[in-house]
């Protein structure tokens, strides 16, 4: 059996466009439009479906995922973020749709592989896996002190440290224990 296809407002631009619990998106018929017409999506940066969307001569970029989610999922814990359940992001099924906190969605993206917590693909560092050796290097070295260190790579003296003990990019081959 087809489901049949359901448009519903978009929150904030009810009477100038709706969405459909397939993803699709219409712009209706009032103001210079004279008729209702299916909008196209493009991918953002980060690989989500996103849309454009104007309203008193101004535009607002969203992403089609949280409109379908605003539109046909309900929230009652007012969760805020959107979390594509198999990883893909352009795959914006409702049934592949769920609210999540920040925390869940981030632990989904690990789980999944969508995110790694190790080395260069961490979210929260700057340092290449060249920067290691060279930190390393340097030190064993006796040119430069962890303090030195943490000031030329602009992190604490405690993040070199724990770099050269090896609790800290441990994973990483590339240095000799």
């Amino acid at each position: 059996m087809i489901d049949m296809e359901t448009w519903k407002d978009i929150f904030g631009y009810e009477g100038l466009y709706q969405i459909s619990n397939r993803g699709r998106l219409k712009s209706l018929v009032g103001g210079w439009r004279k008729s209702e017409k299916i909008l196209k999506s493009c991918h953002n940066t980060d690989g989500y479906l996103i849309i454009g969307l104007y309203k008193d001569k101004k535009r607002k970029t969203k992403r089609v995922a949280r409109l379908i989610a605003e539109a046909f999922i309900s929230n009652p814990n007012n969760k805020p973020q959107i979390n594509h359940k198999n990883g893909i992001k352009t795959d914006d099924r409702i049934d592949n749709l769920e609210w999540v906190t920040s925390s869940e969605n981030h632990q989904h993206a690990f789980r999944v592989g969508i995110k790694s917590q190790k080395g260069e693909k961490h979210n929260r560092t700057h340092l290449t896996e060249k920067d290691i050796l060279v930190i390393h290097g340097l030190y064993l070295s006796k040119t430069f002190n962890q303090m030195i260190l943490s000031r030329i790579y602009r992190i604490n003296q405690q993040g070199i440290s724990k770099i050269l003990l090896g609790s800290n990019w441990n994973y990483f081959d590339g240095v000799k224990k």
